[in-house]
């Protein structure tokens, strides 16, 4: 079963609308909900993109969440986001310092990195082990993009 991922994005600004409109271009995500305090802004999201629910009060986005989602509605807005943010950047950050021991040029991009092409074994058993220090037994999927 292929299902989509359903988005919601909070800003429609310029940025705001360029992630708006390619999350609902793309095959494997719904966009769900969009929110701006603008309404003139809203306006534009309706006439370029197909999307159900549009707020101009995040409280009111949030509420729709936590009635969607009551297992996890604890952890909206309790700054779980930013602590998982700044696990990301550490595990990051680690396979940059390791790979860079090694002098192996790396770029990273967001939640992924550049090497050249006969480094890739070097990255994924760096992006492991830095992954592993902070999750032992658990293994996290590395693809490459």
């Amino acid at each position: 079963m292929n299902r989509k991922v359903k988005f919601g994005a909070v800003g429609a600004s310029a940025m705001g609308l360029m992630h708006i409109e390619s999350i609902a271009r793309h095959p494997e995500m719904e966009l769900v909900a969009v929110c701006d305090k603008d309404p003139a802004r809203l306006e534009i999201v309706k006439q370029r993109v197909d999307c159900p629910n549009l707020y101009t009060d995040w409280h009111d986005l949030i509420s729709r969440l936590r009635e969607a989602h009551p297992a996890i509605e604890k952890y909206f807005c309790s700054g779980a986001g930013l602590y998982l943010q700044r696990v990301d950047s550490e595990i990051m950050r680690n396979v940059l310092v390791r790979l860079a021991a090694e002098n192996i040029p790396c770029l990273p991009v967001h939640d992924s990195a550049v090497v050249q092409y006969f480094r890739e074994a070097a990255l994924r058993r760096e992006m492991e082990q830095a992954y592993q220090k902070l999750f032992p037994g658990f293994h996290c999927k590395i693809e490459r993009k």
